[in-house]
């Protein structure tokens, strides 16, 4: 016979007339013999198991690590090829040049030197200079930004008196409307 009955594993019975023997029979010793060496293999399957999770899931956080990155990437492309769209608000800027005698410019900047410092107390408004140009001796550069129409209005007609200035030669001055702002 083939198999475990080949080993002497499995023996007949004796029968009920048969004299039974005290003697330790030899395939006791190999069945609990085999009970610890199925625990042995047990617990070489289960390290086994443990090890082989511990790399599966390390595998997966590579793979999903790497996902993440990719799509990261992608991301940044995408907002690089997008234009940005403007912040929406209104801004209104007032920009120019007035043209005066050059020996009357440093006059004229110390005259408005206090409105300048009225100007950027006032409500609304975010900047407002007059410089010598330097380049031009003869040219004043202006630039004031508000945040609304009435916010430079009411700081215009405030009422205060105007200082005693130069008389200008020219006058090139626009109020500009500034419906979004965005980086340059």
């Amino acid at each position: 016979m083939g198999g475990a009955a080949g080993r002497g594993f499995w023996r007949r019975r004796p029968r009920a007339d048969e004299p039974r023997s005290r003697e330790p029979r030899p395939d006791r010793a190999g069945l609990s013999d085999l009970g610890s060496r199925v625990e042995r293999i047990l617990r070489l399957a289960e390290r086994q198991a443990e090890d082989h999770r511990t790399a599966t899931e390390a595998q997966a956080r590579a793979t999903v690590d790497r996902a993440r990155a990719e799509a990261s990437a992608i991301l940044s492309e995408a907002r690089a090829a997008t234009p940005r769209a403007p912040t929406s608000l209104q801004l209104i800027i007032v920009a120019g040049q007035l043209h005066l005698d050059p020996a009357d410019r440093d006059r004229y900047l110390t005259g408005v030197a206090e409105v300048a410092s009225r100007a950027r107390q006032a409500p609304g408004c975010h900047d407002f200079v007059q410089t010598a140009d330097p380049i031009d001796p003869g040219r004043i550069n202006i630039f004031e930004r508000w945040a609304s129409d009435e916010d430079l209005h009411r700081f215009r007609d405030s009422g205060r008196p105007l200082p005693d200035l130069p008389d200008l030669r020219s006058v090139e001055v626009h109020k500009y409307r500034i419906a979004g702002i965005e980086a340059p």
